[in-house]
This record gives C-alpha cells, sequence and structure tokens, in this order.
C-alpha cells in the first residue's frame, strides 16, 4: 500500500440539528486519509472512524 495523503477539509451541514455532537471544537477538522490501493483505486477514511470509508476508481484533482 502506497503512503496516504491527508487533508482537512470539513463538510458542514446547513441543518443546526443534523450536525453530531462532539468535543471537538468547531475549528479542529477530521483528518481524512487517502490510500491508493493501485494506480487506479483510492480508500478515503477519517481518524478514529474505521468503520466509514468511501473507495473511488476516479479521483478528481482540484486546480489551485
Amino acid at each position: 500500500m502506497s503512503p496516504s495523503r491527508r487533508s482537512s477539509r470539513v463538510e458542514r451541514s446547513d441543518d443546526p440539528d443534523g450536525r453530531s455532537r462532539t468535543d471537538e471544537s468547531e475549528n479542529e477538522a477530521p483528518t481524512v486519509n487517502c490510500r491508493e490501493l493501485h494506480s487506479e483505486r483510492r480508500v478515503f477514511t477519517e481518524d478514529g472512524n474505521s468503520e466509514g470509508w468511501i473507495s473511488t476508481d476516479f479521483t478528481v484533482v482540484p486546480e489551485a
């Protein structure tokens, strides 16, 4: 497995009742890891959340 990349982008709900309640500060973003299983597949996981993950065959790299 190749090294992981980290991102701190946070998706926020517009519905205040839909947000999860945690002890984390509003300014702290979860760490998201991207693991490349092979050149055509990446899996994204969030630190501390072993139950949820996203796998994709197509990843778009945003332009700066």
